[in-house]
C-alpha cells in the first residue's frame, strides 16, 4: 500500500516526538509498554496518591478465605492468604489534601513467573510488611518489591514449602532466592512497568519488604532472613537495574545495624534510611553518608523507638493487644531534617523531633490512628487500627499531610491480633495528638492496602521536550491543513 504525503509527514512528526521523548529518558511512544487495566501512556496527576493493593481484585484473582493456615469459614472478616496474590497500584485524585477518588483503572504488575525478561512481581495478601510503595529521590518513578512467583488458584497455608524446589507448594518468601527471585518493580510517570530486576541472593528463607531508588536506575531494598545463616543475604542491599545480584549496604559484615527485620528503606534530603524492628536494633537508621553504593562506614540510629514509645505511653513491645501494645517501625516520612513521622501497625503514626542537643524525643502519636479498627458508622470513634505504609507532603500553610495506609484490625484471634483485613487508605494534617483522619478508600475482605506514595512525576527536561515535540505536531498538522486549501 502507498503512504500518502500526508501520511509520511504525520508519520516523521510522531518519529520526531518518539525520538525527544527517548532521548530525554522517557518512555518512547514507538513502543507503549502493554499495562493491564490501564491504557499504555496515560500518565499520573501531578497532585495525585498511589496506594498498593494486593489480592482482590476481580472475580480472576481470588484470595480463597484462609489465613496464616487458619479456616476463616467461622465468619472471620478476615479472608487474606499467603497465596501468591495479584498487586496492583490505584491512582486516586486530590480535590484537596484531605479528599481524593479512585481515577482510571488500576495498574496491574505481572503475575506469572518468568525465567527471563520481565519477571513476575506477586505478594502474599496478609503480610503487612511486605509491600512498601516508595516514589524514587527524583520523583520520576515509584518501585515495589515482590516475588518471582506465579499467582495460583491453589490455597498455600504453608510456613515452608513442602517442595523447597516447587513454588506451588509454599509461600514466596520462604523459598530460596535462588528459587524464587527477590524482584524489583518500577513504574515510570506515565505507567509503564518494569519488573526486569530479579535477585537470586537477598533475603534467603523470608520477605523483601521494601524498594527504593535513586534515579530508577540504583535500588536500594530491605527485608528479612529465616536466621542467622543467612547474614549474607539480608540487611540493607543495593543494586541496579535488570540485575540478577546485589550488594549489602548495611548488615552483619559492618555497621551495628541488623541483618534482620528490617522494614523500610527511603531516600529523603538525599540520605539513605532505614526502618528496623528488630528488638535490640529498633528505630529509625541513617546508612552511612547519602547513599553508598557498596558497604557503608557506619550505621547511625536516630532513635531507640521501643524505648522511647514504652516510656511516653507505657506501653509494651508486641503484637497480643491493640491497647497495650506497640509493634515497632514499619515506615517513616521525614517532613523536615528536624521532623520524622514513625507507621506502627498497633500503634498508629508518631511523630519524633531533633532538640538542640543533637537528640531525638517523642512528640505523640496521633490517638485516632491506632486502636481497634472501626470507620464511626456504629456511633463510636473512629480508629485506623495502626499504620503499616507511610508518606506525606509539606502544605504551602506549612502544615504536614499525611497519608497512610491501615495495620492490624484489631481483632484477637487465637491469641494474636488479627492482620490487615478490610484495612484503609487515610489521610490526616498533623494539628496536635488529637488530629482526626479522613478515611479515602477501604479495602475489601479479600484485599489489602499495603504501601502508598506520591505520584511520580516527568523530570523538567522530559516535560520540556514533550511540549516542543507537541509543537511540531501542531505545526506539521496546520501545513497539511494549508497543503489541502
Amino acid at each position: 500500500m502507498r503512504l500518502s504525503r500526508r501520511s509520511l509527514k504525520s508519520t516523521w512528526a510522531l518519529t520526531t516526538l518518539a525520538a525527544l521523548l527517548a532521548a530525554a529518558g522517557a518512555p518512547s511512544l514507538a513502543q507503549p509498554v502493554s499495562v493491564p487495566g490501564r491504557a499504555a501512556g496515560t500518565a499520573f496527576l501531578a497532585d495525585s496518591i498511589v496506594a498498593q493493593k494486593v489480592g482482590g481484585w476481580s472475580a480472576a484473582t481470588p484470595n480463597l478465605g484462609m489465613v496464616d493456615g487458619k479456616d476463616r469459614s467461622d465468619g472471620g472478616k478476615n479472608l487474606l492468604t499467603d497465596t501468591a496474590s495479584v498487586v496492583y497500584l490505584q491512582e486516586y485524585a486530590l480535590a484537596s489534601p484531605l479528599a481524593a477518588s479512585a481515577r482510571l483503572n488500576p495498574i496491574v504488575l505481572p503475575s506469572a513467573a518468568t525465567a527471563s525478561g520481565q519477571r513476575g512481581l506477586t505478594m502474599a495478601s496478609n503480610s503487612g510488611s511486605e509491600g512498601s510503595l516508595r516514589r524514587s529521590a527524583d520523583g520520576r518513578y515509584l518501585t515495589m518489591a515482590g516475588y518471582n512467583q506465579s499467582q495460583t488458584s491453589t490455597v498455600i497455608t504453608a510456613s515452608a514449602p513442602t517442595n523447597a524446589n516447587n513454588p506451588a507448594t509454599g509461600q514466596g518468601a520462604k523459598f530460596a532466592p535462588s528459587v524464587v527471585n527477590r524482584v524489583i518493580g518500577r513504574v515510570d510517570a506515565v505507567g509503564n512497568v518494569d519488573t526486569s530486576t530479579s535477585l537470586g541472593d537477598a533475603y534467603n528463607g523470608d520477605n523483601i519488604r521494601s524498594a527504593v531508588s535513586l534515579d530508577g536506575q540504583r535500588f536500594y531494598t530491605a527485608g528479612n532472613i529465616s536466621g542467622g545463616s543467612q547474614n549474607a543475604t539480608g540487611g540493607v542491599r543495593t543494586t541496579t537495574l535488570g540485575a540478577s545480584s546485589s550488594t549489602q549496604v548495611a548488615g552483619s559484615a559492618g555497621p551495628v545495624l541488623s541483618t534482620s527485620n528490617i522494614n523500610r528503606v527511603d531516600i529523603q534530603n538525599g540520605q539513605l534510611y532505614a526502618a528496623s524492628r528488630q528488638a535490640a536494633n529498633n528505630g529509625i537508621w541513617a546508612i552511612g553518608t547519602g547513599t553508598p553504593t557498596g558497604l557503608a562506614a557506619s550505621a547511625t540510629r536516630l532513635f531507640d523507638y521501643n524505648a522511647l514509645v514504652s516510656a511516653a505511653t507505657g506501653r509494651s513491645a508486641g503484637n497480643t493487644s491493640a491497647t497495650t501494645n506497640f509493634q515497632g517501625p514499619y515506615d517513616f516520612y521525614f517532613s523536615n531534617a528536624s521532623t520524622v513521622y514513625v507507621a506502627d501497625a498497633i500503634l498508629g503514626i508518631s511523630r519524633f523531633s531533633l532538640t538542640g542537643a543533637a537528640v531525638w524525643k517523642y512528640d505523640y502519636t496521633f490517638s485516632s490512628t491506632g486502636g481497634v479498627q472501626n470507620d464511626g458508622s456504629n456511633g463510636k470513634p473512629k480508629q485506623a487500627g495502626g499504620a503499616i505504609g507511610l508518606t506525606g507532603r509539606v502544605l504551602d500553610s506549612g502544615e504536614t499531610v499525611l497519608y497512610a495506609t491501615g495495620g492490624f484490625s484489631g481483632n484477637v484471634v487465637n491469641g494474636t491480633l488479627d492482620s490487615y483485613g478490610g484495612n484503609y487508605l487515610y489521610a490526616l494534617i498533623d494539628k496536635g495528638a488529637q488530629s482526626d483522619f479522613t478515611i479515602l478508600d477501604k479495602a475489601a475482605a479479600t484485599e489489602s492496602f499495603k504501601g502508598v506514595a506520591l505520584a511520580p512525576v516527568p523530570e523538567p527536561a522530559s516535560l520540556l521536550l514533550l511540549a516542543a515535540g507537541l509543537g511540531v505536531l501542531v505545526v506539521r498538522a496546520r501545513q497539511q491543513r494549508a497543503s489541502t486549501r
